[in-house]
């Protein structure tokens, strides 16, 4: 089993189109947040071949991340669309109020922001969304990475 055990900062274009090779053949993985945590774990490919990350405990794995082991073997990290929970206010103060909330529960949170405005995210939670409704802010389920 390979393992890969540093994050690769910036790409050569050789290593580009390696990745562009390896991701049609299904040779890169697809985790959920959860497992990104991790910083050693087992996984699975796409194409089903195990690997072993074996990373310094700092920071989580995040979409597009680039792993390399000793041998020069690349691996990149996908993010994997997950059923979340979308926040949004009326104004944004309320929805602050909301994060603040979520934030004090320790609850792992992704902003956004877009030409509709601010939006909060987070891992569905139905106690957590009846919470933010009652505060008098807008929950949506949706699917995201």
């Amino acid at each position: 089993m390979k393992i890969f055990n540093t994050r690769l900062g910036t790409l050569s274009d050789i290593q580009k189109a390696q990745l562009a090779e390896q991701y049609k053949a299904d040779d890169y993985l697809l985790l959920d947040f959860d497992t990104r945590q991790h910083s050693r774990f087992r996984a699975i490919t796409v194409s089903g071949d195990a690997v072993g990350i074996d990373l310094p405990r700092t920071g989580v794995l995040k979409g597009d991340d680039v792993l390399i082991n000793t041998s020069g073997e690349l691996m990149q990290v996908i993010a994997k669309p997950q059923a979340v929970t979308k926040v949004t206010a009326d104004d944004d103060f309320l929805l602050m109020k909301g994060a603040y909330h979520l934030g004090n529960r320790h609850v792992p949170l992704m902003f956004e922001y877009s030409a509709a405005g601010y939006a909060l995210y987070f891992e569905n939670d139905h106690v957590l969304a009846q919470m933010l409704e009652n505060l008098g802010l807008h929950i949506e389920s949706t699917s995201l990475p």
